[in-house]
């Protein structure tokens, strides 16, 4: 916050004189219409304090643990269970897929994977990102969605972490359809490229990078958008399709407060 003004100049002559005069005491030059309300300045100045004073112990509580122990976080209040559920479900779908049990695991591969083609079952635009035929793809995208997608859920909230899998995912799928519709693709890559720009824009607008290990970010940027290199089941425009959607999913976040802890 900052401080009260410690002089002003006068237009005038050009001295510094206190802000509290209507005039100039060197050449007698109109400085304002009237004295400025002191009351109400202090008035004001302690208010922002107070919101300051918030905003600072809100944090401390959602990222140290209010001063407690090191992993107060994990309180249930504050226990990312939508993210936790998505990729529960996502492993579980890709270990069912994966399994070779009859009539099922075809089924899935059939109707739950985006195979080139959207028209026979546009549902893949929502169940693609639950399928993974790799532990390797699976690992990095679940992994990295689990880690961002638990920054946010702690602070927007389940339904948030939800609508941002779902959206990211589907817009990596509707991308790549659009743009090379004829080619199979899996769409996890989608959801943890959107929620890596959907956190990253946030923290950079609304909170401080720098409290953050940089490299470690960098790194999880680098293995993601290294995936459509390692595998031909990583598309890339699943990962500029779910980045778009995070990014502009990111700068809706900075116009809504974080709950509330």
């Amino acid at each position: 916050m900052a401080g009260p003004e410690l002089f002003v100049v006068c237009n005038n002559c050009g001295s510094e004189v206190s802000p509290y005069v209507t005039e100039c005491p060197y050449c007698g030059t109109r400085l304002r219409k009237r004295a400025p309300d002191l009351k109400k300045q202090k008035k004001l100045e302690e208010k922002e304090e107070r919101k300051a004073e918030k905003r600072r112990e809100r944090l401390r509580s959602q990222y140290e643990g209010g001063g407690s122990s090191p992993g107060a976080w994990l309180e249930t209040a504050s226990r990312p269970v939508a993210t936790g559920i998505l990729v529960a479900i996502a492993i579980v779908a890709s270990v069912i897929a994966a399994s070779d049990i009859p009539d099922v695991s075809d089924w899935m591969l059939t109707n739950l994977v985006y195979r080139g083609e959207l028209t026979s079952s546009p549902a893949v635009l929502l169940t693609a990102p639950f399928i993974h035929l790799t532990a390797g793809y699976a690992f990095v995208c679940l992994f990295g969605f689990a880690i961002f997608g638990a920054g946010l859920e702690r602070r927007f909230g389940p339904w948030v972490v939800v609508a941002l899998w779902f959206i990211c995912g589907g817009a990596g799928i509707g991308l790549k359809m659009l743009i090379d519709p004829s080619h199979f693709a899996l769409g996890a890559m989608g959801c943890v490229a959107g929620a890596l720009f959907a956190w990253t824009i946030y923290v950079v607008n609304r909170e401080d990078l720098r409290d953050y290990d940089a490299l470690g970010l960098a790194a999880i940027a680098l293995v993601v958008c290294a995936l459509p290199i390692a595998t031909d089941a990583a598309s890339v425009w699943v990962l500029l399709g779910g980045a778009l959607a995070g990014l502009l999913s990111g700068f809706a976040l900075t116009r809504i407060s974080p709950r509330a802890e």
